[in-house]
């Protein structure tokens, strides 16, 4: 019971293409153009999918010449926070009688705060390990649709000014390599 999909993202080059989520099918997140050089936050809403495995795809698209790597890296699946109750405060003791009553009511004590734990990653990947059986971190599988495929590296991309200079975590993620020979747009 995921609520959300958090990871890192990075969309540097002057030619930069896009960068879309899709769930079951559906866009559900995208950017586009020269990000700049660090690595970014993006995460996806999965609140809607409770009590279901769904189909998660990045996609990138290169944009109109060699300067579009596209990079992910450090994908979390985050559970909601579980509220856990405040500390309770001792009773007061009962208030002495008073002869005449107030001519003000006393302000009602403020109400306790609920603290909420920190959403706890479910599930997590950085591509540390190599795949195992076709899949990274027992979660994503390569596609080999479309007109390249994702790699994974650590360190820069093999073109120069795009795409990251090293992962956002650990030492390795995956990019799209934009200087192979395919059609600009392609998935």
């Amino acid at each position: 019971e995921n609520s959300a999909m958090s990871f890192k993202y990075n969309m540097y080059g002057s030619s930069m293409g896009s960068l879309s989520v899709e769930v079951n099918g559906a866009e559900v997140w995208s950017k586009s153009g020269d990000q700049g050089t660090a690595w970014l936050d993006g995460s996806v809403d999965l609140s809607g999918y409770k009590d279901s495995y769904p189909t998660i795809k990045f996609v990138a698209t290169k944009g109109q010449s060699w300067s579009s790597d596209v990079a992910i890296d450090d994908i979390d699946f985050v559970k909601p926070a579980v509220p856990t109750p405040a500390p309770t405060a001792p009773t007061p003791a009962p208030p002495a009688p008073m002869p005449a009553p107030p001519a003000t009511m006393p302000a009602p004590p403020a109400p306790t705060p609920v603290h909420t734990s920190p959403p706890m990653p479910a599930a997590s990947c950085g591509f540390e390990q190599k795949a195992q059986n076709g899949q990274f971190c027992g979660l994503w599988s390569l596609s080999m649709a479309g007109d390249f495929a994702w790699s994974r590296t650590s360190g820069p991309t093999p073109s120069s000014t795009t795409g990251p200079s090293g992962a956002a975590e650990g030492s390795y993620y995956l990019f799209i390599e934009a200087s192979e020979t395919v059609a600009s747009g392609a998935v």
